[in-house]
């Protein structure tokens, strides 16, 4: 526990350090990774610092799901740059510009699942969507 409280420390320090010492890092950032950077402003609570919040659009692009995973084509790798190996990695369409950038899938049957229940009812606990959150008063 407390190995872990000291990572937790160590990386709120560093984000902080560079959002104070190196302003022109993070206005890169905001071009070249904006979902990363505007969850570094979540996680290093920058707001006190002067850096406005983050957006919420650029977190939910972060885990919003990707709807068409593919590798990279053949018109990728002569055209654009994509390396050899990109063919075979299903997330190389997943850049986050038109859709997410994660692959859900759902957990592996458990033994207590009867072979008579279908798919729906055993997973729909994992795509149901979260609570709605309540502004405090």
């Amino acid at each position: 526990m407390a190995v872990e409280q000291t990572k937790n420390d160590l990386g709120l320090r560093l984000i902080r350090s560079v959002f104070y010492n190196e302003p022109h890092k993070v206005y890169s950032a905001d071009h070249l990774s904006p979902s990363s950077i505007h969850w570094a402003r979540v996680v290093g609570h920058v707001c006190d610092m002067g850096w406005g919040g983050a957006d919420p659009y650029r977190i939910a692009k972060l885990v919003q799901a990707g709807s068409q995973p593919r590798g990279a084509s053949v018109i990728d790798r002569r055209l654009k740059g994509a390396l050899a190996w990109q063919a075979e990695d299903k997330t190389y369409s997943m850049t986050g510009k038109s859709e997410g950038r994660v692959m859900w899938s759902p957990p592996a049957p458990t033994r207590q699942a009867s072979a008579s229940s279908s798919y729906e009812s055993r997973f729909d606990y994992v795509f149901s969507p979260p609570a709605p959150l309540s502004r405090p008063s």
